[in-house]
This record gives C-alpha cells, structure tokens and sequence, in this order.
C-alpha cells in the first residue's frame, strides 16, 4: 500500500488545490461585483445592479418594561 505519510500528503495537495481553485472562483465573483457597483455608480444609478437589499426589520419593543408604563398611564 505504501507509507501512509504519502497518502497524507497527497490528501493534503488535493484539499488546498480544491481550496485555491474555490478562492480563485470567489474572487472572480466579487470582482465582477464590483465592476458593476462601479459601473452603476458612474452611471448615476441609486442602487447596485443586482437589485435592492431587504431593509432591516424594525427593533423589538423591550420586555416587561411595556407593560408597566401602560398600567402607570393615567
């Protein structure tokens, strides 16, 4: 079977190849994110190509403090 540091090794290299190559994919990506970002920002557009995000949703009112100043209203 042969010495299982090989085997090891071997494993290694396939992970960080698999690694670099799944980097180099994302980066490509943001990359053309930001082409366009910069695009529709020369171009005067409000917002990004991709379209609007979500606005965050509102803060919960605290608890237990709600109640207590609606029986205190007079």
């Amino acid at each position: 079977m042969g010495d299982p540091l090989i085997w090891v090794l071997t494993v290694a290299v396939f992970v960080t190849v698999f690694a670099l190559l799944r980097l180099r994919a994302e980066n490509e990506a943001l990359r053309d994110e930001l082409e366009n970002v910069r695009a529709d920002s020369e171009l005067g557009a409000g917002e990004p190509s991709h379209g609007p995000m979500d606005p965050a949703p509102a803060p919960a009112p605290p608890r237990g403090d709600t109640d207590e100043q609606e029986a205190s209203a007079p």
